[in-house]
């Protein structure tokens, strides 16, 4: 697999651009059949991309195949170590199949590389909160809310059906 990232990577030539723009834009319009399809018309020597599997994460996680998602994370991390998506998206497709345990240890092991990143330190409070570590999870929360604008993590975070037993401790997280 190919050692580009996002900054470096070769722009992806036409047709194969137009496919993946396709497929976002099935994806954007709540279709990720279509986007597959598009997607499946990308050459061979392409789909091995970074953005071409995440986009393919994307479409299996909206279809609901957490199996084939850890398979495409697992892609991802393989290939670009240093970007945070794969070891993210491995994480939650980990949680989804219900190995919550795994896929916070997963996202803890490299926590460190990915500091700047808010969804690392709140996907690793959602699991800890998850696996009944209120305490743990906390703690990473308050770090994701030192990383995003505090407004929107909040909304997001009281939606967030994962950290339900920290309702009343998210508000006074948000303000510091």
């Amino acid at each position: 697999m190919s050692e580009d990232t996002p900054d470096n990577a070769p722009k992806l030539p036409p047709p194969d651009s137009f496919h993946l723009s396709a497929a976002l834009g099935w994806l954007g319009l709540g279709n990720p059949s279509e986007a597959a399809t598009e997607l499946d018309s990308i050459s061979p020597e392409h789909e091995i991309r970074l953005d071409v599997l995440a986009v393919r994460w994307d479409v299996r996680a909206r279809q609901g195949r957490w199996r084939e998602c850890l398979e495409i994370a697992d892609r991802l991390v393989e290939g670009w170590p240093c970007e945070p998506t794969g070891w993210i998206d491995r994480s939650f497709a980990l949680h989804e199949l219900k190995r919550t345990r795994e896929a916070h240890d997963n996202l803890v092991s490299v926590a460190g590389r990915f500091e700047k990143i808010w969804t690392v330190p709140y996907n690793i409070a959602c699991y800890a909160c998850q696996l009944g570590n209120r305490n743990e999870a906390r703690e990473w929360l308050r770090k994701a809310f030192t990383v995003v604008d505090r407004t929107r993590l909040l909304k997001t975070a009281l939606a967030d059906p994962d950290l339900e037993p920290m309702r009343q401790d998210i508000a006074r997280l948000a303000r510091g």
